[in-house]
Protein backbone atom coordinates (compact mmCIF):
# COMPACT_ATOMS: atom_id res chain seq x y z
CA UNK A 1 0.00 0.00 0.00
CA UNK A 2 0.83 2.99 -1.37
CA UNK A 3 1.75 6.50 1.82
CA UNK A 4 -0.25 8.61 1.15
CA UNK A 5 0.27 12.52 2.18
CA UNK A 6 -1.64 15.66 2.38
CA UNK A 7 -1.39 17.68 -0.62
CA UNK A 8 -2.86 20.93 1.34
CA UNK A 9 0.66 22.33 3.23
CA UNK A 10 -1.52 23.73 6.21
CA UNK A 11 -3.37 20.18 7.19
CA UNK A 12 -1.59 19.40 10.05
CA UNK A 13 -0.34 15.41 10.31
CA UNK A 14 -0.08 13.93 13.94
CA UNK A 15 3.09 11.86 14.34
CA UNK A 16 1.51 8.58 13.99
CA UNK A 17 0.29 10.07 10.41
CA UNK A 18 -2.73 8.54 10.07
CA UNK A 19 -4.85 11.26 11.40
CA UNK A 20 -4.90 14.28 9.10
CA UNK A 21 -6.47 17.86 10.73
CA UNK A 22 -7.11 19.93 7.87
CA UNK A 23 -7.59 23.58 8.51
CA UNK A 24 -11.55 24.03 7.08
CA UNK A 25 -13.99 22.45 5.61
CA UNK A 26 -13.17 22.89 1.77
CA UNK A 27 -9.61 21.66 2.93
CA UNK A 28 -10.82 18.88 4.43
CA UNK A 29 -13.19 17.88 0.72
CA UNK A 30 -9.72 19.00 -1.32
CA UNK A 31 -8.22 15.97 1.14
CA UNK A 32 -10.82 13.54 0.69
CA UNK A 33 -10.42 14.14 -3.31
CA UNK A 34 -6.73 13.50 -3.28
CA UNK A 35 -7.12 10.75 -1.40
CA UNK A 36 -9.72 8.94 -3.34
CA UNK A 37 -7.99 10.13 -7.01
CA UNK A 38 -4.52 8.28 -5.53
CA UNK A 39 -6.57 5.36 -4.25
CA UNK A 40 -8.54 4.79 -7.63
CA UNK A 41 -5.48 4.25 -9.76
CA UNK A 42 -5.34 1.37 -7.73
CA UNK A 43 -9.04 0.13 -8.67
CA UNK A 44 -9.15 -0.11 -5.04
CA UNK A 45 -12.37 -0.16 -2.79
CA UNK A 46 -12.53 2.82 -0.27
CA UNK A 47 -14.79 3.01 2.78
CA UNK A 48 -16.09 6.08 4.75
CA UNK A 49 -16.94 6.14 8.19
CA UNK A 50 -18.25 9.40 10.11
CA UNK A 51 -18.06 9.50 13.81
CA UNK A 52 -19.37 12.61 16.11
CA UNK A 53 -16.40 12.54 18.51
CA UNK A 54 -12.80 12.80 17.00
CA UNK A 55 -11.66 11.25 20.56
CA UNK A 56 -13.79 8.10 19.78
CA UNK A 57 -11.67 4.97 19.17
CA UNK A 58 -12.96 2.40 15.98
CA UNK A 59 -14.53 0.31 17.99
CA UNK A 60 -18.29 -1.23 18.09
CA UNK A 61 -20.96 -0.61 20.60
CA UNK A 62 -20.37 -3.81 22.29
CA UNK A 63 -17.04 -3.23 22.79
CA UNK A 64 -17.93 -0.10 24.14
CA UNK A 65 -20.80 -1.09 26.29
CA UNK A 66 -18.81 -4.04 27.41
CA UNK A 67 -15.50 -1.95 28.65
CA UNK A 68 -18.06 0.55 30.97
CA UNK A 69 -19.89 -2.77 32.37
CA UNK A 70 -16.77 -4.73 32.48
CA UNK A 71 -14.65 -2.20 34.63
CA UNK A 72 -17.30 -0.01 36.04
CA UNK A 73 -16.56 3.10 34.75
CA UNK A 74 -18.68 5.47 33.18
CA UNK A 75 -16.23 6.43 29.52
CA UNK A 76 -14.81 3.87 27.93
CA UNK A 77 -12.09 5.72 26.64
CA UNK A 78 -10.22 6.27 30.36
CA UNK A 79 -9.62 2.04 29.53
CA UNK A 80 -5.89 2.34 29.69
CA UNK A 81 -4.29 0.92 26.70
CA UNK A 82 -2.17 -1.28 28.52
CA UNK A 83 -5.46 -2.99 28.68
CA UNK A 84 -6.95 -2.67 25.97
CA UNK A 85 -4.20 -3.77 24.17
CA UNK A 86 -3.58 -7.23 25.89
CA UNK A 87 -4.82 -10.09 24.38
CA UNK A 88 -6.66 -11.80 27.42
CA UNK A 89 -8.88 -8.27 27.19
CA UNK A 90 -10.31 -9.26 23.27
CA UNK A 91 -10.85 -12.73 24.48
CA UNK A 92 -12.97 -11.73 27.25
CA UNK A 93 -14.86 -9.56 25.29
CA UNK A 94 -15.24 -11.92 22.61
CA UNK A 95 -16.40 -14.53 25.14
CA UNK A 96 -19.48 -12.29 26.23
CA UNK A 97 -20.56 -11.59 22.88
CA UNK A 98 -20.63 -15.41 22.05
CA UNK A 99 -22.49 -15.95 25.37
CA UNK A 100 -24.84 -12.95 24.14
CA UNK A 101 -25.24 -14.67 20.83
CA UNK A 102 -25.84 -17.90 21.56
CA UNK A 103 -27.59 -17.97 25.49
CA UNK A 104 -29.08 -14.95 25.56
CA UNK A 105 -30.81 -13.83 22.49
CA UNK A 106 -31.11 -16.34 19.45
CA UNK A 107 -32.41 -16.09 16.04
CA UNK A 108 -36.23 -16.91 15.73
CA UNK A 109 -37.12 -20.13 14.51
CA UNK A 110 -38.36 -18.35 11.33
CA UNK A 111 -34.92 -17.34 10.68
CA UNK A 112 -33.47 -21.02 11.52
CA UNK A 113 -35.72 -22.19 9.33
CA UNK A 114 -34.63 -19.65 6.22
CA UNK A 115 -31.42 -21.07 6.76
CA UNK A 116 -32.52 -24.64 5.94
CA UNK A 117 -34.48 -23.63 2.74
CA UNK A 118 -32.76 -20.74 1.66
CA UNK A 119 -28.71 -21.23 2.81
CA UNK A 120 -29.53 -17.67 5.25
CA UNK A 121 -27.34 -17.17 7.75
CA UNK A 122 -29.52 -16.76 11.16
CA UNK A 123 -27.25 -15.57 13.21
CA UNK A 124 -25.57 -12.61 10.67
CA UNK A 125 -29.34 -11.82 10.23
CA UNK A 126 -29.91 -11.10 13.69
CA UNK A 127 -26.41 -9.29 14.05
CA UNK A 128 -27.91 -6.83 11.35
CA UNK A 129 -31.53 -6.23 12.75
CA UNK A 130 -29.94 -5.22 16.33
CA UNK A 131 -27.87 -3.04 14.34
CA UNK A 132 -30.14 -1.17 12.40
CA UNK A 133 -33.09 -1.21 14.81
CA UNK A 134 -31.07 -0.80 18.45
CA UNK A 135 -34.32 0.21 20.04
CA UNK A 136 -36.44 -2.77 19.66
CA UNK A 137 -34.18 -4.81 21.85
CA UNK A 138 -33.91 -2.44 24.69
CA UNK A 139 -35.10 -4.97 27.04
CA UNK A 140 -32.27 -7.92 26.47
CA UNK A 141 -30.96 -7.39 30.15
CA UNK A 142 -26.97 -7.95 29.08
CA UNK A 143 -24.82 -5.41 27.08
CA UNK A 144 -26.04 -3.60 24.10
CA UNK A 145 -25.03 -3.53 20.97
CA UNK A 146 -23.71 -5.36 18.05
CA UNK A 147 -20.03 -6.25 17.17
CA UNK A 148 -20.47 -4.71 14.07
CA UNK A 149 -18.94 -1.14 12.30
CA UNK A 150 -21.56 0.71 10.40
CA UNK A 151 -19.07 1.48 6.78
CA UNK A 152 -19.75 3.52 3.46
CA UNK A 153 -18.75 3.89 0.06
CA UNK A 154 -20.46 7.37 0.03
CA UNK A 155 -18.36 9.79 1.88
CA UNK A 156 -21.31 12.31 2.03
CA UNK A 157 -23.10 10.09 4.16
CA UNK A 158 -19.96 9.25 6.29
CA UNK A 159 -19.09 13.41 6.58
CA UNK A 160 -22.98 13.64 7.58
CA UNK A 161 -22.56 11.02 10.75
CA UNK A 162 -19.42 13.23 11.80
CA UNK A 163 -21.17 16.18 11.68
CA UNK A 164 -24.58 15.05 13.39
CA UNK A 165 -25.00 13.86 16.68
CA UNK A 166 -27.36 11.61 17.49
CA UNK A 167 -28.95 10.60 21.31
CA UNK A 168 -32.25 9.51 21.79
CA UNK A 169 -33.72 9.93 18.23
CA UNK A 170 -32.80 14.09 18.55
CA UNK A 171 -30.64 15.29 15.44
CA UNK A 172 -28.61 17.95 16.61
CA UNK A 173 -25.36 20.04 15.11
CA UNK A 174 -22.84 18.12 16.98
CA UNK A 175 -20.29 20.45 18.91
CA UNK A 176 -17.51 18.72 19.13
CA UNK A 177 -14.83 17.44 16.22
CA UNK A 178 -15.76 14.83 14.10
CA UNK A 179 -13.89 12.25 12.76
CA UNK A 180 -13.93 10.62 9.15
CA UNK A 181 -12.29 7.35 8.73
CA UNK A 182 -10.90 6.29 5.55
CA UNK A 183 -10.09 2.48 4.53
Amino acid sequence: MQKITPKIKSTIVAEHEYEWVPSSLDNLLKEIDHISKIVSKDDALILYRGQANSDWLLDSTFVRNSIVSLFNIDNYLALPASIRQRVSFHRAVASLFLMKFDRIIRPSKEALQKELSHGIDPYFELLKHIQQYPEKYIDIPFIKGTNLIDWTYNVNIALFFSIFDFHESIKKMNPNNGALWIY
